[in-house]
């Protein structure tokens, strides 16, 4: 399958709902960050789970992210992430 060019505005719908995506993390608010998914996205963690959920509970900084988008009606808007984190060195 073969992706058509994006236009420009759409390019630019799509690194402005990234830079929210960090802006609205950063900032903790998690509803406005939910809200940059589609009804049925998800983020998905691949490898250790959190420490609630028998995990090593390391923080995790760089790692291989694969993510879908969707344009809906209300723009552009993230389908899925799903990240294989490396945890922090101690």
């Amino acid at each position: 399958m073969t992706a058509r060019p994006l236009s420009i505005a759409d390019e630019l719908a799509i690194r402005s709902m990234f830079a929210r995506y960090v802006h609205l993390l950063d900032g903790g608010d998690a509803e406005g960050w939910a809200n940059l998914f589609t009804a049925d996205g998800r983020w998905t963690r691949l490898n250790s789970p959190p420490r609630e959920l028998g995990g090593s509970g390391k923080l995790a900084r760089v790692g291989d992210y694969r993510l879908q988008i969707a344009r809906t009606p209300q723009g552009w808007r993230i389908k899925s992430i799903d990240c294989d984190l490396v945890p922090k060195a101690d």
